[in-house]
């Protein structure tokens, strides 16, 4: 098989390499070479405002948007025969070019430039591989989460197109084609004025985290009888009470757990003084906590998200670790303060919130996934195994979503109604800014559907404006969000008098 990848000699940047060396190793009996297209110009204004970035936003550091030529033995093409895949990133190849054209869309056009325009303009484009006849074969919708500059804007596009490009040509998804409005041209004064900006902002998020700890996270929990969260579609009813937290941590991603006869709350405890999170527990009776919270499991990296599953009468933990490359699984040996760590569910994986659960005889983990690119709320990664310590299979269409509104688990999936469903973060307006819940139509090692049917943001009832985890054990549920912590007591007496 022989893969052409076709690019402008003025538009070829890092990303463009790395494409190739992807393809490379992902299909080791295939020759990939580039093809130079001479015909065109890049926009220099980009490339000045990237190169800005990088001296004074990124110190120096490399990235997959700096300029690049293409190494001469890569560019080893055989003019008399076509290549069975061409990956037209010049947007000017037919269907005599090549046995099947793959063409990689930004907001539906070929440039670059318009997913610059909109990364300006404070959006992320929607990506799209398409063939020569238009039909969409892969698309996605990134995230803007870690989306400071130009730079980490155009990361986290190139990131996804390159994960698009590989699932169009593993298991491509045919659809009609998809409308967009034409993005507006790049303008020097679009550019000053994004730099300009952004100078302001990063001032301003310096200036919050002097004055503020930040992030801050809280949790509410209450105990109801009758309709929840799921039922209601809203965050009404019985009043959210927050668990108190010691001022210089924050406490987030709470997961209740009934164990011999005792509730418990467990969820990461975040320090701000070390920048780490923990886990930690508080035990609930009628009233209320019962005494303070204790540290159940920390290591020397980040931990959080606790997902808890009951499996032969013992309970496990899978925490969120995606700090150290893995998935690992504890065994509660005492509860609920002693965890030991008994294996690795995946490896070599930067891996988040991943939710264990049964369908159809097996075990199912989903997880929100990232590259070391882009934010890490839009791609779900789908694993199954027979037993719950494995071995862990990854699923054919992995990733199986790239959609910063659908990917990330938001909690426990659960059985209602003979259904399985899915609380799901929806990130598009911002990391934790809302829940979806999603029914779970199908899902096999080769197939995997979702239905949402409902919205969960933010009231009255839960001030703050974020809400991004939600789960129920019995009569315990629990949600988390956002809030305001000044780092002087007197600004914190204050804020405390405002909402959220």
């Amino acid at each position: 098989m022989r893969i052409g990848i076709c690019i402008e000699r003025t538009s070829f940047r890092q990303w463009h390499v790395v494409l190739r060396q992807r393809l490379e190793r992902s299909m080791p009996d295939t020759e990939v070479y580039i093809r130079v297209d001479d015909s065109r110009h890049a926009v220099a204004g980009i490339d000045f405002l990237l190169a800005f970035e990088k001296t004074t936003l990124h110190r120096g550091a490399s990235s997959i948007c700096d300029p690049a030529a293409p190494a001469p033995e890569t560019m080893r093409e055989d003019p008399s025969s076509r290549p069975d895949v061409l990956i037209d990133l010049a947007g000017r190849a037919t269907s005599a070019d090549a046995a099947l054209i793959l063409r990689p869309l930004f907001e539906g056009s070929t440039s670059e430039e318009a997913a610059a325009a909109l990364v300006l303009e404070g959006r992320m484009p929607t990506l799209s591989v398409v063939d020569a006849t238009g039909r969409t074969l892969a698309w996605g919708a990134p995230s803007a989460e870690y989306v400071d500059s130009l730079t980490r804007g155009m990361e986290a596009i190139f990131s996804r197109t390159m994960a698009l490009i590989m699932r169009a040509l593993a298991t491509p998804e045919v659809s009609e084609p998809r409308r967009f409005d034409a993005p507006p041209p790049v303008r020097d004064s679009a550019l000053v004025r994004y730099a300009l900006r952004n100078l302001a902002m990063n001032c301003a998020r310096a200036l919050h985290r002097l004055c503020f700890y930040s992030p801050q996270w809280r949790i509410g929990w209450r105990w109801i009888d009758g309709p929840g969260v799921f039922e209601r579609g809203d965050l009404g009813g019985a009043p959210w009470r927050v668990l108190a937290d010691p001022g210089d941590h924050f406490y987030a991603d709470p997961f209740p757990v009934e164990w011999m006869g005792r509730a418990f709350i467990f969820f990461e405890d975040f320090d701000h003084r070390t920048g780490l999170g923990s886990i930690a527990a508080i035990e609930l009776d009628g009233d209320g906590p019962k005494g303070r919270a204790i540290s159940v499991l920390a290591e020397p990296w980040h931990l959080s998200y606790p997902f808890i599953i009951e499996h032969d009468g013992v309970l496990w933990m899978i925490p969120e670790s995606s700090s150290h490359g893995a998935i690992a699984i504890y065994r509660c040996i005492a509860f609920p303060h002693r965890w030991e760590r008994c294996g690795t569910l995946v490896e070599d994986v930067e891996a988040a919130d991943s939710t264990i659960f049964n369908h159809n005889g097996r075990f199912w983990m989903t997880s929100s996934v990232r590259d070391g690119l882009g934010g890490p709320s839009d791609m779900l990664a789908i694993h199954s195994s027979a037993t719950l310590l494995g071995p862990w299979t990854a699923h054919d269409l992995n990733p199986t979503l790239i959609d910063v509104s659908a990917a990330r688990p938001a909690g426990r999936v659960f059985e209602s109604g003979g259904q399985l469903w899915r609380p799901v973060q929806d990130c598009l307006n911002g990391y934790g800014r809302e829940l979806r819940i999603a029914r779970i139509d199908r899902l096999d090692q080769k197939h995997f559907q979702q239905t949402f049917v409902s919205q969960i943001r933010a009231d009255a009832a839960w001030p703050g404006g974020h809400v991004h985890t939600l789960n129920r054990i019995n009569r315990l549920e629990c949600i988390d969000g956002r809030t305001r912590n000044p780092k002087i007591a007197a600004l914190r007496r204050f804020a405390s008098t405002g909402a959220g």
